[in-house]
């Protein structure tokens, strides 16, 4: 419930240029310290549906895969 929690407070709070430069952020972030191809795709992937889709869904997709 925390992914689902969170997914809806960024959708709520952020607006759509700070969500893409969140995403922005945790894949600069994530690829230093994680070094995962696979988590990296997947934040890949949520910024092209951002585009396309279902902010809210886009987060509680992303935040449930990890």
């Amino acid at each position: 419930m925390t992914a689902l929690s969170i997914a809806k407070e960024i959708e709520a709070t952020l607006e759509f240029h700070q969500q893409m430069w969140l995403l922005d952020y945790l894949q600069h972030c994530w690829r230093k310290s994680l070094n995962n191809s696979d988590w990296l795709s997947k934040l890949s992937a949520a910024k092209n549906s951002l585009l396309k889709a279902s902010p809210r869904l886009i987060w509680e997709v992303l935040l449930l895969s990890k």
